[in-house]
């Protein structure tokens, strides 16, 4: 599990570090230096005061809506942006855009394993941002970048769907 911070609603104390391992029997965690904490038994509705009032969820929250809000409406329209910027069929556009997320889909178990395995979820999050605003910053200039050139304009294509795709590997990942 990726490292993040952890607050606990029964003793108002946060620790932060990668979680080893979860005891659903006693409700516990250990942390993979070792530390052990006992988990609140049950949900009260004053918990969500200790949520509500985090930094930390506002952050991650903003996160998601600005990170999806920028790559589902793009799935959405990518094809016919190919197809007007790269003079493309709908057949060749579809051929393009598919490396998107067969990319994310074969990257994802990888990404996901070091993120467990090593944690910097935090660095993993701001890279993934950072390639999604390259990659559509890229589309948004492709016809300069290509100069006319259809090939020069499909390599581009392919190697801004492949980052992006490693993008949406990137930051699910480091979120969940």
């Amino acid at each position: 599990i990726a490292a993040a911070p952890m607050a606990f609603a029964a003793s108002a104390h946060t620790s932060t570090g990668s979680i080893k391992a979860y005891d659903a029997k006693t409700h516990s965690i250990t942390l993979a230096d070792g530390a052990t904490y006992m988990l609140p038994a049950k949900f009260k509705a004053s918990d969500l005061k200790i949520i509500l009032t985090s930094r930390i969820f506002w952050v991650v929250a903003l996160l998601c809506v600005l990170y999806y809000s920028a790559i589902f409406p793009f799935q959405k329209y990518a094809i016919n942006m190919l197809q007007c910027n790269l003079h493309l069929t709908a057949t060749q556009a579809s051929n393009i855009f598919f490396v998107f997320p067969l990319g994310a889909a074969a990257i994802t178990p990888l990404l996901g394993s070091y993120l467990d395995n090593k944690g910097k979820g935090i660095s993993m999050l701001m890279l993934g941002a950072i390639l999604m605003v390259v990659c559509h910053l890229t589309f948004a200039f492709l016809p300069q970048i290509a100069g006319g050139s259809p090939v020069v304009g499909k390599i581009v294509a392919y190697t801004a769907l492949v980052l992006l795709g490693i993008s949406f590997s990137l930051v699910p990942a480091s979120l969940w």
